[in-house]
C-alpha cells in the first residue's frame, strides 16, 4: 500500500501519494450530532461581516458573513469588567465543536463570561463568494484560507463586538482543541493586546518540518493499540499484507468489498488500507474513559472494545474478518450502517485539503519496526505534485515556523509569550508534536499519561476520572490567576472610572432656528450653566440670543449637574444626603460634562467641523474661561472658514521636509540644502529690502528649498521626485495619521482633522475606504507603554526633537531594554544617515550609545550561544583532568560510601514503606467513599422509579455527585501535591546517597528534612482523614434525607 502524507488536526483527511483525491474517511450518514446542541447550550446565532483579505486594501474583493455564536445569560456584563470566552473555530461546523466543548459552558457561570464561538473562514456557512462551489471553485477564490486570515477575523469580530457591548476593558480567554488550539496560542502570541491567555487543547504547534520525528505520529497510534494487546497489535500490523496480496489477484478488490462491507465498487487496495489507517488513527485520538460520540457513537475505551473484538474472534476467523470485525467499533458500533461509503465528508472540512497543500505541511513517516502501520518515508516532491494537481498551488512547508514560530520553541516563548496552556493527554497521536514541558510560569504544560485528544475541553460527565478532574481544576486555577492579575492591573483604573455609579439625566436647552447647518460649518453658542435653574439664566442671557441670527449660529444652554433638573441619584434628597453622594459636584464635573455633551451633540448632528464660542456670568463666566484653558480642542474664541488649495499644499509640504531635515551640515535627502535650512529660509525672508512684498519674500525663502542649486526656472507643484505616490496608498488604507493645526499655536491655517472628508477623498483617488483602527488591531498601539513592558524587548526608539513625526514616536525609556534616545537638536532619522566630519558631538554621543546598546544584545546572544555550543578542545581537557581527580578522590571514600548506603537505603525503604501504607490507606477510604456513592446512587435509582420523575432527579443526583467528586478530586489533589513532596525528598535522598560529589555532609540535614516532611505527610493524611469522616457524615445525612423524603412521599 502507499502511505498517506497527512492527518489533519480533528477529523483527519487522507492523500495518497498516488492519487491526489482527498476524501473524509468513513460514513456518517445517519449520524448528526450537531442537532443535540440546542438540546444542552443555548446561544443565538448572528452574522458579522468580515474582509476577505485583511492584509490588502483592494476593494474589489467582495464581504463576506461569518457567522458566530453567543451567549450572555451567565455574563456579568461591562461594568464588572466580565470575562469573555472565545473558542477559535476549527475546520469545521462550528455548533459542532461548540456541542464538544463542554468545559467553556461550563465556566461561564464560575466566571460571569461571556461566550463567544467564531466560525472558521470557508467552513460551516462563513463562506465567501456566496456559497461554498463558488469559494472552493480554484486557487484563486481558496487563497484566502489560511491561518493568518483566520486569526484577523478574530481579532477584527472580538475587537467589534467589544466595541458595541461597551466592554473594551473585559479581559478575553482564548480555548481551542487541536488547530483550533494552535491557532489559540499562535492568536494569543500574535495579539497580546486582544486576548490575556489561551487553553490550547491538543495543539501540536511542533508537527511541522522536521521539528519532531517523523515517526511520532504512528509511533504514538500504535503503542496506543500494543498496551491493550500484543496480539491486537500484531495482527493490525500483519493484516497490510494480506490486504495487498488479495487486492492483486483476480477478483481479488471484490473479495475486499464483499469482506468489509463496502457500498461501492473498491478502485484499489490502497483506498481500503487508507480508510482502516483512518479508523485507527481516530481511535487513538479518541480513547475516552467514557462513551462518547465526538467523531462516531463509541464506547468507552474504544481500542480496547477493538482490540477484545479481534483477539476474541473464533478459532478459524481469517485475519480479514477480524480486521473488519475490529474496526466495526469505530464505523459501526451502533449496528444501523449497512455499508460503508469510503467518501464522505459530513462535517464539511475538505478545506482542510486546501491548507495541507499551502501553509499546514505537517509530514509524516512510519517506521514498520516500531509501529504496526507499513513503511512509509515522506517524499516532499510527491507531495507538491499531488497538491499542484489537486489544487496547481505549490505547498509551503515552512511558512507555518516562518510565521508563528516552531524550531526553539523553549526560547522563542520564553522571550515573547506568556499566559498560554498547552494541555495533552498522551494517549492523542497528536501529543508528540505539541509542547509537553512548562516554559515558564505562565506557560505551562498539563500532560495525563490516559488522557485523548482535547478530552479536557469536553463536558464533564459523572464517568469523569480523577486524573481528569485534577486537569480541569488547576487550568481552572490557572485561568483564575490570568482574570485576577488582570484586574490587578485594571484596579487603578477602577479608581478613577467607576462604572458601579449611576448615570444621570443632565438637561439642556437647545435653539436651531438661525443655524446655518453642519455644510456650512455653522457655529455653535454654548452658555456653561451656572448654579441654579438653567432657564432662569437662559431668559437673563439675550446678548447670546441676539446674536444668533447674525452670526447662523445654534444655541445651547447645558445645566450644571446638581442644580434645576440636572440631579444624580435621582432626586434633590438623595443627591444632597451626604458627603458622598456629594463627592461630585465640583467645577472639573461640570467642565467634563459640557465636553462630553457638546462632542455628542456635534457627532449626532454631523457637526464636527462646527467652531463651538462659550459664553458665562459670574461662576458661569469662570466655567467658559476655564474650559478654553482645560478644553482648548473642543471651543475657541474666534474663528475664520478657511480653504486648502495645491498652493497652500506646496508650501505646508515645504516647510514639513525642511523641519524633517533641518541637518546640521549640507545635505540631499529630500532636495540639495544647506547646512541647518530652516535658518537659512528665515534668513531669506528676514534679510529681504523693505520694500519686499509678503509673498515675494516667501519666494525667497522656499527658494531655498526648492531652488537652493538655482537651476529652476519654475516649480511643478504636483511634482512627485521621490516616489512616494503609493504611500498615499497606504495612508488612505492603513496608515491612518490624524492630523489638525491651530492657528494661535502654529504658523500654518486652522485645521481640524475630519474623518469623513478624510474617507471621501479616499474614495475619490482609490476606491477605498481608510481603516483607522486596522493598525492598532494588529500591531497595537492604545497602552503601548504596557504592552511592550509585557511583550517586547531589544529595541531602540531615537527620535530628535526638531524633527515633526517625533511627535508621535515613543520618548522614553520602557523597559531596561526597550530604550528611548532622545536629542534635542535631531531631525529625522540623522542618526541613521553616514559619518561625517561635520557631526556635532550630541550625535556622536547618540550614535555611541546605539552602537552600545546593540554591542550589547549581540553579547547578550553570544552568551546564550556559548552554553549551547560545544566546549573548546583545551576547556573539554581541563574539564576531563578534573574529573577524573575527583573520581580518584571518590574512590578512595567509597568504602564509606557504601556503609552510608546501607544505611539510606534502610531508611529510604522505610519512608517508602511508611508512604506506601499511607497512600494505601488513603486509597482505600477513597474507595470505600466512591462505593458509598455508588451505593447512594443505586438507592436514587429506585428513588426515581418510585417518585416517577426519573429525569428531573437524574439530574440533581448527578450534579451533587459531579460537584462533591470535584470537591474530593481537590482534595486528593492537595494531597497528592504533600505526597509528591515527601516523595521527592527521598528521591533527593536517595540520589545524594549515590552521587559521589561531597553530599555526605548533608546527610543527616537531609535525614532531619525527610523525617519532617514524613511527619509533614502524615499530619495532611490526618487532614486528609478528617475530611473523608466528614464526606462520609455529609453522605449518611444526603442518604438520610432522600430516605426522609422517600417516607414522606410513600
Amino acid at each position: 500500500m502507499t502511505k498517506p502524507l497527512f492527518i489533519i488536526i480533528v477529523l483527519i483527511t487522507i492523500l495518497s501519494s498516488t492519487s491526489a483525491s482527498r476524501r473524509f474517511v468513513g460514513t456518517h450518514k445517519t449520524h448528526n450530532n450537531i442537532n443535540v446542541v440546542q438540546q444542552q447550550y443555548t446561544y443565538d446565532i448572528k452574522y458579522f461581516e468580515q474582509t476577505l483579505d485583511h492584509f490588502s486594501f483592494s476593494d474589489n474583493l467582495p464581504k463576506f458573513q461569518q457567522r458566530y455564536l453567543i451567549n450572555t445569560d451567565h455574563w456579568v456584563g461591562p461594568t464588572r469588567m466580565g470575562p469573555i470566552f472565545m473558542y477559535c473555530g476549527n475546520e469545521g461546523d462550528i455548533e459542532w465543536f461548540a456541542v464538544n466543548s463542554g468545559f467553556v459552558w461550563e465556566l461561564a457561570p464560575r466566571f460571569g463570561a461571556l461566550v463567544v464561538f467564531p466560525e472558521h473562514r470557508y467552513y460551516g456557512e462563513s463562506m465567501p463568494y456566496g456559497g461554498r462551489d463558488e469559494a472552493y471553485k480554484n486557487a484563486s477564490t481558496l487563497a484566502h484560507l489560511t491561518a493568518e486570515q483566520a486569526l484577523a477575523d478574530y481579532a477584527v469580530l472580538i475587537t467589534d463586538l467589544k466595541r458595541n457591548l461597551s466592554a473594551e476593558a473585559s479581559p478575553v480567554i482564548l480555548f481551542g482543541g487541536s488547530y483550533g488550539g494552535m491557532l489559540a496560542a499562535w492568536m494569543r502570541l500574535k495579539y497580546p493586546h486582544i486576548a490575556i491567555g489561551a487553553l490550547a487543547s491538543s495543539a501540536p504547534i511542533l508537527q511541522f518540518e522536521d521539528i519532531v520525528p517523523l515517526e511520532t505520529f504512528y509511533d504514538i497510534v500504535s503503542n496506543d493499540f500494543k498496551r491493550e494487546s500484543t496480539n491486537c497489535f500484531d495482527t493490525i500490523k500483519k493484516s497490510w499484507d494480506v490486504i495487498t496480496s488479495v487486492g492483486q489477484k483476480a477478483n481479488g478488490l471484490d473479495h475486499l468489498a464483499k469482506t468489509f462491507h463496502l457500498c461501492g465498487k473498491l478502485k484499489s487496495s490502497d483506498d481500503l488500507s487508507n480508510w482502516l489507517d483512518s479508523a485507527y488513527s481516530f481511535l487513538a485520538m479518541v480513547d475516552y474513559p467514557y462513551p462518547s460520540d465526538f467523531l462516531m457513537p463509541l464506547p468507552a475505551y474504544p481500542i480496547k472494545e477493538l482490540c477484545n473484538r479481534i483477539d476474541e474472534s473464533p478459532d478459524g476467523t481469517t485475519i480479514l474478518d477480524r480486521i473488519f470485525n475490529g474496526v466495526s467499533v469505530y464505523y459501526n458500533y451502533t449496528g444501523t450502517v449497512e455499508c460503508f461509503d469510503l467518501d464522505d465528508d459530513p462535517h464539511g472540512m475538505s478545506g482542510w485539503d486546501y491548507q495541507a497543500c499551502t501553509e499546514m505541511v505537517m509530514p509524516m513517516s512510519s517506521n514498520r519496526n516500531s509501529s504496526m502501520f507499513p513503511e512509509w518515508d515522506y517524499n516532499s516532491t510527491s507531495y507538491a505534485e499531488d497538491c499542484w494537481d489537486e489544487f496547481r498551488v505549490i505547498p509551503r512547508p515552512t511558512w507555518i515556523t516562518t510565521q508563528f514560530g516552531g524550531r526553539n520553541i523553549k526560547s522563542v516563548l520564553q522571550s515573547f509569550g506568556s499566559n498560554i496552556i498547552f494541555s495533552n493527554g498522551l494517549l492523542d497521536p497528536w501529543s508528540g508534536g505539541s509542547v509537553l514541558e512548562n516554559i515558564s510560569d505562565s506557560i505551562v504544560a498539563l500532560v495525563t499519561e490516559k488522557g485523548a485528544h482535547h478530552l479536557d475541553l469536553r463536558a464533564a460527565t459523572a464517568d469523569d476520572p480523577d486524573w481528569l478532574l485534577e486537569q480541569r481544576a488547576t487550568e481552572v486555577k490557572l485561568i483564575e490567576g490570568w482574570i485576577a492579575d488582570y484586574y490587578k492591573k485594571k484596579k487603578a483604573v477602577f479608581n478613577i472610572f467607576n462604572d458601579n455609579l449611576p448615570k444621570f439625566q443632565q438637561r439642556y436647552l437647545i435653539s436651531t432656528d438661525h443655524w446655518v447647518g453642519p455644510t456650512r460649518m455653522g457655529p455653535i453658542f454654548m452658555y456653561c450653566g451656572n448654579e441654579g435653574d438653567i432657564e432662569w439664566f437662559a431668559v437673563n442671557s439675550g446678548f447670546v440670543w441676539e446674536l444668533a441670527p447674525r452670526f447662523g449660529a445654534l444655541v445651547v444652554f447645558p445645566e450644571h449637574r446638581y442644580y434645576g433638573d440636572s440631579m444624580p441619584f435621582g432626586s434633590l434628597e438623595e443627591a444632597f444626603k451626604n458627603a458622598s453622594t456629594l463627592a461630585y459636584l465640583t467645577a472639573e464635573q461640570a467642565l467634563a460634562d459640557y465636553a462630553v455633551l457638546i462632542t455628542d451633540l456635534k457627532r449626532n448632528l454631523s457637526a464636527e467641523a462646527s467652531p463651538v464660542i462659550l459664553f458665562g456670568g459670574s461662576y458661569g463666566g469662570m466655567l467658559a474661561a476655564w474650559m478654553r484653558l482645560k478644553y482648548p480642542h473642543i471651543a475657541i474664541a474666534y474663528r475664520k472658514l478657511k480653504s486648502i488649495d495645491e498652493f497652500f499644499y506646496w508650501l505646508e509640504s515645504m516647510y514639513t521636509y525642511l523641519a524633517m531635515a533641518n541637518y546640521p551640515y549640507p545635505s540631499d535627502f529630500v532636495m540639495p540644502l544647506p547646512a541647518y535650512p530652516i535658518k537659512e529660509v528665515c534668513k531669506a525672508i528676514d534679510d529681504a529690502p523693505d520694500e519686499t512684498s509678503i509673498l515675494d519674500r516667501i519666494l525667497k525663502g522656499a527658494s531655498v528649498y526648492n531652488n537652493y542649486t538655482g537651476k529652476s526656472e519654475c516649480f511643478e507643484l504636483d511634482d512627485d521626485p521621490y516616489g512616494t505616490m503609493g504611500w498615499n496608498w497606504q495612508a488612505c488604507t492603513e496608515m491612518v495619521m490624524p492630523m489638525s493645526s491651530n492657528r494661535k499655536s502654529s504658523m500654518f491655517p486652522e485645521w481640524d482633522y475630519n474623518f469623513t472628508s478624510y474617507a471621501e477623498e479616499c474614495w475619490d483617488e482609490f476606491r477605498v475606504i481608510p481603516k483607522p483602527t486596522w493598525i492598532t488591531t494588529q500591531f497595537g498601539g492604545h497602552n503601548y507603554k504596557s504592552v511592550l513592558q509585557t511583550f517586547g524587548s531589544n529595541i531602540i526608539f531615537s527620535n530628535g526633537l526638531l524633527d515633526p513625526w517625533s511627535g508621535g514616536g515613543v520618548l522614553e525609556n520602557i523597559s531596561g531594554n526597550i530604550v528611548a534616545l532622545v536629542t534635542e537638536k535631531g531631525a529625522h532619522h540623522l542618526d541613521l544617515r553616514g559619518a561625517t566630519a561635520d557631526d556635532p558631538d550630541w550625535l556622536v554621543e547618540q550614535r555611541t550609545s546605539e552602537v552600545k546598546v546593540i554591542d550589547g544584545w549581540i553579547g547578550d546572544y553570544y552568551k546564550k550561544m556559548k552554553a549551547v555550543l560545544s566546549i573548546d578542545k583545551g576547556s573539554l581537557i581541563a574539564h576531563i583532568a578534573k574529573l577524573e581527580a575527583e573520581i580518584y578522590n571518590l574512590q578512595n571514600q567509597m568504602g564509606i560510601l557504601i556503609i552510608e548506603k546501607k544505611e539510606w537505603e534502610a531508611n529510604y525503604e522505610e519512608m517508602k514503606t511508611n508512604a506506601e501504607s499511607a497512600e494505601l490507606a488513603l486509597k482505600r477510604d477513597y474507595a470505600a467513599h466512591v462505593a458509598a456513592l455508588a451505593e447512594a446512587k443505586k438507592k436514587e435509582e429506585s428513588l426515581k422509579k418510585a417518585l416517577g420523575i426519573e429525569k428531573e432527579c437524574v439530574s440533581n443526583i448527578e450534579k451533587a455527585l459531579h460537584e462533591m467528586r470535584s470537591e474530593c478530586a481537590e482534595t486528593k489533589v492537595a494531597a497528592d501535591i504533600k505526597l509528591a513532596e515527601a516523595r521527592s525528598m527521598m528521591e533527593d535522598g536517595l540520589k545524594k546517597m549515590t552521587d559521589a560529589n561531597a553530599k555526605m555532609q548533608a546527610a543527616e540535614a537531609l535525614e532531619a528534612d525527610a523525617s519532617r516532611s514524613r511527619r509533614a505527610a502524615e499530619r495532611k493524611l490526618h487532614e486528609v482523614e478528617a475530611r473523608e469522616d466528614d464526606l462520609r457524615r455529609q453522605m449518611n445525612s444526603f442518604k438520610s434525607e432522600y430516605v426522609f423524603n422517600f417516607l414522606i412521599i410513600t
